[in-house]
């Protein structure tokens, strides 16, 4: 802020921060999007766009789902697992210049499973 520069902040939230929880990972996602809507709100004026992708259930190590396995999954939505490199290209778009009128928001990869 101190040199003038504009900047984009991304951060990683989930589908829970933007569905109802009452489990604390949910929660502290909704808690994270808020934050993200207020520093945007914030530094608007200072050039510095801050956005979020909130992917739903993707193939990682942590989930112990392969992404060259079989993503189906009939309880979600879109009836399959997400692979990373999908939300990696939503995560590229937002901090690109493309997306330069795109400040607060929070934009769920998950094949719509937030829409109940």
């Amino acid at each position: 802020m101190e040199n003038k520069k504009a900047g984009t902040l991304l951060f990683v939230t989930s589908e829970r921060g933007i569905m109802s929880d009452t489990h604390l990972y949910g929660i502290t996602k909704a808690g994270l999007n808020s934050l993200v809507k207020g520093l945007a709100k914030k530094y608007a004026a200072n050039g510095i766009r801050i956005n979020a992708v909130a992917p739903g259930i993707t193939a990682t190590d942590i989930n112990f789902v392969d992404p060259e396995s079989n993503l189906y999954h009939a309880p979600v939505t879109g009836k399959r697992i997400l692979r990373a490199e999908e939300i990696a290209e939503v995560a590229g778009f937002l901090i690109s210049d493309c997306a330069r009128c795109i400040n607060g928001e929070i934009i769920a990869c998950n094949l719509g499973n937030h829409i109940k």
